[in-house]
């Protein structure tokens, strides 16, 4: 849930909106794995697509678990 997503998000430091490298730390890929899943449509409602390339990090952690259960 957001809930669980908001309190995973304070508990490792991280601010509400994340770089690339921070999304990529908190999935365990390489930032270029993360930018080709957002070119690929992943991550629609927390991607910021462009440069640089930002993430809501609650929406993130809940389509990044959410992603992983395909």
């Amino acid at each position: 849930t957001l809930a669980e997503a908001r309190a995973a998000g304070e508990e490792l430091g991280l601010p509400p909106i994340i770089t690339l490298e921070e999304a990529a730390l908190v999935a365990r890929q390489s930032p270029f794995t993360i930018k080709r899943k957002v070119s690929e449509g992943y991550f629609p409602k927390s991607a910021r697509p462009g440069k640089p390339l930002r993430f809501w990090r609650d929406k993130y952690i809940v389509e990044l678990m959410q992603e992983r259960r395909r």
